[in-house]
C-alpha cells in the first residue's frame, strides 16, 4: 500500500506551471530556460515530509511556497528544530557537498508547499557553466548560514523572552501581513514548535506569549499572531 505521504505528493514538470523563485531573477532568460529543463515542481500538504534522516536522494529543494521545517531527534526521540524556511530558501544542499545520506529531516508546516526541485549533479554542472547561477546559488547558501549563526548566537547568550520575541519578529518579517499600523503573521506551527524552534519548553511559550498579550503588544489565535507595533515589541 502507498504511503499516505506519497499519496499526497504531486510532481509538476516546469512546463505545468510557471516557477516564481527569487533564485531565478537574476539569471539571463537563456539561463533560466536552461536552468527549467532540469527541474520539477513538488506540491506537499502540511505533515509530509520532503526527506527523512537516512534517505539517500541527491535533490536539492528551492521554496517556492509555503514553510518547511528541519529538525533532528535527540536522544530520548525530542525534536529540535534547525531551522524553519519559507520562500526563495532552499533545503538539502548538504548534498551538494557530496554526503550520500541525509542526516536530518525536512517537513511540510504549512497546509501547502510547493517546491522547486533539482538533482545536484545538474546543478553542479549548471554552476560550473554559469558564473550567474554560481553566485546565486553562493547567496542563497550564506544568507541560510547567516540565520543559522545569529541562531546559535542567540541560543547561547539570549535569554528565553528574547528568544521567542525575535522569533515573532522574524516571522513578521519573512512571512507577515501588514494590517494598518500591525503585523499578522499567519502560520501553521504550534506553540511545541515554536519552543523546539527557541529552545524552551511549551510552558515557556505560553506564559511569554500570554504576557505579551495581556500588555496589548500581540494578540494571537490558534493559527495567528498579531504584532501591535513591531518596533516597541520587547
Amino acid at each position: 500500500m502507498e504511503s499516505l505521504e506519497f499519496v499526497k505528493r504531486k510532481t509538476l514538470t516546469s512546463t505545468d506551471v510557471d516557477i516564481q523563485l527569487g533564485f531565478f531573477e537574476c539569471l539571463s532568460e537563456h539561463q533560466q530556460s536552461e536552468l527549467k529543463k532540469y527541474t520539477e515542481q513538488v506540491v506537499l500538504y502540511k505533515g509530509s515530509h520532503i526527506y527523512k534522516k537516512g534517505d539517500q536522494d541527491k535533490f536539492i529543494y528551492f521554496i517556492q511556497k509555503g514553510s518547511v521545517k528541519q529538525y533532528t531527534l535527540s536522544t530520548t526521540g525530542k525534536e529540535v528544530i534547525k531551522n524553519i524556511l519559507y520562500p526563495d530558501n532552499l533545503v538539502g544542499e548538504e548534498v551538494f557537498s557530496k554526503e550520500g545520506i541525509r542526516n536530518d529531516y525536512a517537513k511540510v508546516i504549512d497546509p501547502e508547499v510547493i517546491l522547486v526541485k533539482i538533482h545536484v549533479d545538474d546543478l553542479r554542472g549548471l554552476v560550473q557553466r554559469y558564473w550567474e547561477v554560481n553566485e546565486a546559488f553562493i547567496g542563497l547558501l550564506t544568507k541560510k548560514l547567516k540565520r543559522t549563526q545569529q541562531r546559535v548566537a542567540g541560543l547561547i547568550v539570549d535569554d528565553a523572552r528574547k528568544r521567542i520575541i525575535d522569533f515573532l519578529k522574524y516571522n513578521a518579517v519573512h512571512k507577515g501581513r501588514k494590517v494598518g499600523m500591525e503585523m499578522l503573521i499567519k502560520h501553521s506551527m504550534t506553540q511545541q514548535d515554536i519552543a523546539n524552534y527557541t529552545g524552551t519548553s511549551r510552558q515557556t511559550v505560553t506564559s511569554i506569549l500570554n504576557d505579551l498579550r495581556k500588555t496589548n503588544k500581540i494578540y494571537f489565535k490558534r493559527n495567528s499572531i498579531l504584532i501591535r507595533d513591531i518596533a516597541s515589541l520587547a
